[in-house]
């Protein structure tokens, strides 16, 4: 059934970590300010709004570089970065909403990188899949011109 289990968990572990990464900065970070740093709800709010704003403003600009340089590079970039600052930036959060700010819209603006490919990612995988399933399908295309009626 499994034909490649290796790489089949590289992508799970991709996703979950995408996820996971995202709930962090865009959902749990102005609730972790709040109780644990004492910001006020209000303005860590109104932080978190614009950093969301600017993660959604990143999408197209990220993936109009993963059309130029590949999914690939942008992925291993983004993930990485995350990575290194995942701690520092927490570590930014203090008592006030700038630090939140700053440190959400850097986290979310690296996440929009790994949002701006999961589309492709998808139908690619949506797409292996038909083919895994409908032997059939292989090869043809929407706009193939020989499977007109």
């Amino acid at each position: 059934m499994c034909r490649h289990p290796a790489l089949q968990l590289r992508v799970v572990c991709f996703c979950v970590g995408g996820t996971v990464v995202y709930y962090v900065w865009a959902v749990a970070a102005p609730a972790f300010a709040i109780s644990e740093r004492g910001i006020d709800p209000t303005s860590a709010l109104w932080a978190g709004s614009i950093a969301t704003v600017l993660f959604m403003i990143a999408l197209p600009f990220w993936g109009a570089l993963s059309d130029r340089i590949g999914r690939r590079p942008v992925l291993l970039v983004c993930f990485g970065a995350l990575v290194i600052l995942m701690f520092p930036l927490n570590w930014m959060i203090r008592d006030d909403a700038w630090q939140l700010f700053a440190a959400m819209s850097t986290a979310l603006i690296f996440v929009a990188g790994l949002a701006s490919i999961t589309p492709a990612v998808g139908l690619m995988a949506v797409s292996a899949a038909a083919v895994y399933l409908m032997p059939e399908t292989s090869g043809i295309s929407l706009d193939d011109e020989d499977n007109e009626s």
